[in-house]
């Protein structure tokens, strides 16, 4: 995640901004490659029953998309009751990032 965040923040510097090649890392010990950085974002769904329950706010599906996009998250109605979460590169990695991105999605929702 940090190298995501590096890559992410000065990547508009580039000579061609906001892109940025991959690179191929060899370990011979192991007989394995590893691409990076790898800007795979992943998905969750937030149920807003949990969300509304926890936090001081009443929202539905629609609003709650509209207040997350106010924080730069994307996200979309799945139902009445929950909305799917992109996790940006910054903010999150691989799995296990789900509780602590989940926490900080009410948080970004509740005043």
């Amino acid at each position: 995640m940090a190298l995501n965040c590096l890559v992410a923040s000065f990547s508009e510097y580039c000579a061609e901004p906001f892109v940025v090649e991959d690179i191929e890392i060899v370990y011979e010990q192991d007989n394995r490659t590893d691409i990076t950085p790898q800007f795979k974002t992943n998905k969750f769904i937030a149920n807003l029953d949990t969300i509304n329950s926890v936090g001081s706010i009443n929202v539905n599906a629609e609003q709650a998309c509209n207040l997350l996009q106010k924080m730069c998250l994307t996200a979309k109605p799945i139902s009445e009751k929950q909305i799917e979460v992109e996790v940006p590169i910054t903010r999150g990695g691989k799995q296990p990032f789900s509780i602590l991105f989940y926490l900080k999605t009410w948080h970004d929702l509740c005043p």
